[in-house]
């Protein structure tokens, strides 16, 4: 499972948050999850352009992947697609590109 964010297009920077609330609430391995979005915009985003190969094959260019800041309030999520982790240890788990999308999340 993956969080698939977003499905549909967000039309305007105001309804970004909200998007992003709804996908995590939404998703299968939610068990009891919520938490806020700190902004309507995100503070990154990372772009991954498929090979040309891949792009005739899917009819998809690439992916972007928005970083919102948010607080998490409470619950968790259900499963082992998830994992709870410091600061410190999300190297170990990023690749070194997605690392510099996420680190402005992090101050």
């Amino acid at each position: 499972d993956r969080i698939c964010f977003l499905k549909e297009a967000v039309v305007s920077t105001q309804s970004t948050g909200e998007a992003a609330v709804a996908a995590v609430e939404g998703h299968p391995a939610n068990k009891d999850i919520k938490f806020q979005v700190s902004s309507p915009l995100p503070v990154s985003v990372h772009v991954n352009k498929y090979s040309k190969k891949y792009q005739q094959h899917t009819n998809v260019t690439g992916v972007k992947t928005f970083f919102m800041k948010s607080k998490h309030d409470e619950g968790n999520f259900k499963g082992k697609t998830f994992k709870w982790c410091t600061k410190d240890e999300l190297k170990d788990y990023l690749d070194k590109d997605v690392l510099k999308c996420v680190e402005p999340c992090l101050k």
